[in-house]
C-alpha cells in the first residue's frame, strides 16, 4: 500500500530440483542471491515430479523439420527414393513420413510416434 509504505507480501511457488528438501533450500538461496528480493520460505515439501523435460510446440516442430528438410543431402536423399515408396525418417530430431505413394512427394511430421510417447 503506497499511502501507508507497508510492503506488499506476494506468496509465490518455485520448483527446484534437488537431492532432499534441504538441498532444495540451499539450491533457492544460491538461485536467490543475485536479486533484491526479501523472502520468506513459509514451507518445503517434495512433489511426485521426478524430471522436467524442455517442450517445443508443433508449430517450431514443423520449423524444424522444414528447415531441415530443405537441406541439399536430405532433399538429395528424398529424390533418391523410388517412386510409390512410403518411409519414415529422422529429421532434425524429429520422425518424418516420406510419402510417394500419390503424384507429388509429401513430407509429413509422424504424429503417430508423438502419441505412442504421451
Amino acid at each position: 500500500d503506497e499511502k501507508s509504505g507497508a510492503e506488499k507480501k506476494t506468496s509465490t511457488q518455485v520448483l527446484v530440483q534437488a537431492a532432499d528438501l534441504r538441498d532444495a533450500v540451499k539450491k533457492l538461496d544460491e538461485g536467490m542471491k543475485g536479486t533484491m528480493a526479501d523472502y520468506k520460505i513459509a514451507s518445503v515439501a517434495e512433489t511426485a515430479i521426478m524430471d522436467v523435460y524442455p517442450y517445443s510446440a508443433e508449430e517450431r516442430t514443423i520449423d524444424s523439420i522444414s528447415e531441415n528438410a530443405n537441406s541439399p543431402v536430405v532433399r538429395n536423399f528424398i529424390q533418391t527414393l523410388p517412386e510409390g515408396c512410403k518411409t519414415t525418417i529422422t529429421v532434425g530430431g524429429k520422425q518424418v513420413i516420406i510419402d510417394k505413394t500419390g503424384n507429388k512427394t509429401k513430407v509429413i511430421p509422424n504424429s503417430e510416434n508423438d502419441l505412442k510417447n504421451k
